[in-house]
């Protein structure tokens, strides 16, 4: 398959409480970051792989490899303060190829299924893009329109934000005490017509580059929505439940006893 892997490994270890970035942090005894490496090496074999990370992280991962006699052939290039710089950088190093996978440093358990569904939806359409439906109840939220003036308004982020948003600093937002959910009013949503979006996201090159070509915007959460705003429609495809991103301690637990099952199904 005549395709370019570009993985996106920003993260900082902040939302994990640990000076260690998320990608270097060891599930099954190897860091995350080799694990997702792994996983498109082996699903698209010849494929050319280029890992975006903080260029202060350059010698940390070098000398990871060479503790973990990690030998896969791979390239590395510095992110950018977005997730859609990082990704604008990785385009740079994307030789002659007809499609450009993105993925998340941080979604170790990918499976080659996934993977392969994407690819194949891009093929068919110029962008595959694999998501899950929810399984929770969603209720928009909104400030009442007498909130005191010096409290500011709560920005709400979609199930399909909080799977795309990367590392921006802009994830952050919270809500900061009862006072504030006093003040709130809320509806349901649908949940039917929402969808928890995942990565790979599988573009023909020539669409992802024009895309990239644009002025970054605040509402570019992930590639699919950079695709978008460039005028063209997404096409989507079965995602995985276990294809999570790892955020927090406690994905860092569910993720172990995912490989674990994993590991177990292949024997």
């Amino acid at each position: 398959m005549n395709i370019a892997v570009i993985i996106v490994a920003g993260g900082r270890g902040s939302r994990m409480g640990s000076e260690l970035p998320k990608q270097f942090m060891l599930l099954e005894g190897r860091p995350v970051l080799m694990h997702t490496i792994q996983r498109f090496a082996e699903s698209l074999p010849g494929a050319q792989l280029i890992v975006v990370l903080p260029a202060d992280q350059f010698e940390s991962w070098s000398a990871l490899c060479h503790q973990y006699r990690f030998d896969l052939s791979h390239e590395i290039c510095a992110g950018g303060e977005t997730r859609f710089a990082s990704v604008y950088n990785g385009l740079a190093h994307v030789g002659a190829v007809d499609y450009v996978a993105v993925h998340d440093g941080a979604r170790p358990l990918v499976s080659r299924a996934t993977i392969m569904r994407a690819v194949e939806c891009a093929v068919s359409h110029g962008s595959g893009v694999p998501v899950v439906e929810p399984c929770d109840s969603f209720r928009l939220v909104e400030m009442s329109s007498d909130r005191r003036p010096e409290q500011r308004p709560i920005e709400v982020r979609s199930v399909l934000d909080c799977e795309t948003q990367g590392d921006d600093q802009s994830r952050n937002e919270e809500f900061h005490g009862p006072q504030e959910f006093s003040e709130m009013r809320s509806r349901i949503l649908d949940r039917s017509l929402l969808r928890a979006v995942q990565t790979p996201q599988v573009f023909q090159t020539r669409l992802l580059r024009e895309a990239y070509a644009q002025p970054y915007r605040v509402e570019f959460t992930d590639d699919a929505s950079v695709v978008e705003a460039a005028g063209y429609a997404i096409a989507l495809c079965k995602g995985e439940r276990r294809n999570l991103k790892i955020t927090t301690p406690d994905d860092m637990v569910l993720a172990e006893a995912l490989l674990k099952v994993h590991q177990n199904e292949g024997r």
